[in-house]
């Protein structure tokens, strides 16, 4: 009679475990640095309340079911749009800026679908939001049916680029959550998350803890690791946020990646970026004219202006959020497209998820489009995208994926709100 096998004790599954995790080149962390990771995730669930908290109030001074600060002023013929006029006095204060920055929101409960397209009664018609008047600074445009049905299909294209490229990025910035032990150990078996760091276990020989840097400054957790030399090293580990740069030139472009996988789809996707920097570039100088420039220096930017724009591609779904937050301080504004979370079905552009939008928190303006929309807003504002939930229940994983065009002229580095004028050095030349 054959004796039956053996189940593996503990100490044995956990070594197999280790040697699987390494196979497929990721670290192993010590039971101390899950210790000390536990304790960092209590600390940053509290930093995450608190900011909670202060995007609770400010939606409460609005009103839940408030329009309050927003109203439809009636057609701009030059721009052939909506005039929306959002009044400053309804704004966030700076100090309420820094507090809700990196925090998420659900749209359940919220006063987002009052403040909106269809709860001011424009749904589906092009509209600008300026501050204070009707001739004020613009905040943001949205521009309807930007692209033809085919040419929106660009976009699914430009997503299967971003999954063969896409390492992402964890080493810190306002768009990422406030970190928690599961989310932080959870990265460890994450090859991708693993790798946009660089913490893979060809250099890493032990995690020894990861945690906050300081009591004074927790909101930035680091990794304490030993690399294979045998030398401690510390560097962020930010939650990982699945974005991707594209490179202006080099091997790197989106036209040569999307080319060696979707050939056919080269030239669309080529139109595709034609159209969103010709819809950028046609808007700049009404943008900066509303916000003091001289003609003659906008006239003579221009050309560097177009010369700087650069492309952003982001994927975030219902189990890995982004956090409220603001783009790099620059004059200009960033335009956003993509199916975002649409599927094409018999041939239509539908919808698989709740949530999902494009916000501004600071105003608290729900700035929802679609596959052949192109939203153009001043990034300086807090903003975010409301958390995706899942009609059909838990355990199915549903995406989002957006493309940004930005650009780099006149860029500035971080500031704290309230410190940024958007005028720069550029204003007089």
């Amino acid at each position: 009679m054959v004796p039956a096998e053996r189940r593996p004790n503990r100490k044995q599954r956990r070594r197999s475990k280790a040697i699987a995790l390494r196979a497929n080149g990721i670290p192993i962390a010590s039971a101390s640095a899950r210790r000390v990771t536990g304790l960092a995730g209590k600390l940053h669930e509290g930093l995450a309340e608190n900011a909670k908290n202060a995007l609770l109030a400010y939606q409460a001074r609005l009103g839940k079911c408030s329009r309050a600060g927003l109203e439809v002023c009636g057609f701009d013929k030059d721009l052939g749009m909506m005039v929306v006029v959002f009044k400053s006095d309804s704004r966030m204060q700076p100090e309420e800026v820094m507090r809700v920055l990196k925090s998420t929101m659900s749209e359940h409960k919220s006063n987002l679908s009052h403040r909106s397209s269809i709860g001011l009664g424009i749904a589906n018609l092009s509209f600008v939001i300026r501050l204070d008047s009707s001739k004020g600074p613009i905040i943001a445009l949205v521009c309807r049916n930007a692209f033809s049905h085919e040419l929106a299909l660009a976009s699914y294209a430009i997503e299967i680029g971003h999954n063969v490229v896409s390492v992402g990025w964890n080493q810190g910035c306002e768009a990422s959550t406030f970190p928690t032990k599961e989310s932080l150990l959870g990265q460890l078996n994450d090859a991708k998350a693993m790798k946009s760091g660089g913490l893979m276990a060809t250099n890493v020989r032990k995690v020894l803890s990861i945690g906050g840097n300081s009591l004074i400054k927790p909101k930035v957790p680091r990794i304490l690791y030993k690399n294979s030399n045998g030398d401690v090293i510390s560097r962020p580990l930010a939650n990982h946020i699945d974005r991707h740069k594209w490179a202006d030139k080099g091997k790197y472009s989106m036209a040569k990646t999307i080319q060696t996988f979707a050939n056919n789809q080269a030239s669309l996707v080529d139109q595709y970026f034609h159209r969103v920097q010709e819809i950028y570039i046609k808007y700049v100088p009404i943008y900066l004219e509303s916000r003091g420039w001289a003609k003659e220096a906008v006239h003579n930017s221009l050309e560097s202006i177009a010369a700087s724009l650069l492309t952003t591609t982001l994927k975030v779904s219902n189990y890995k959020q982004i956090g409220i937050h603001r783009d790099p301080p620059t004059p200009l504004f960033a335009a956003v497209c993509g199916h975002t979370n649409y599927i094409v079905k018999d041939g239509d552009f539908v919808r698989t998820s709740n949530g999902g939008n494009l916000f501004l928190a600071d105003g608290m303006i729900r700035l929802d489009y679609s596959p052949r929309d192109l939203i153009l807003f001043d990034g300086n504002f807090a903003h975010g995208i409301s958390n995706i939930s899942n009609p059909s229940g838990i355990g199915r994983k549903i995406e989002r994926f957006s493309i940004i065009t930005f650009s780099r002229w006149g860029k500035e580095k971080m500031k704290k709100a309230g410190n940024y004028t958007g005028f720069g050095k550029y204003l007089h030349k």
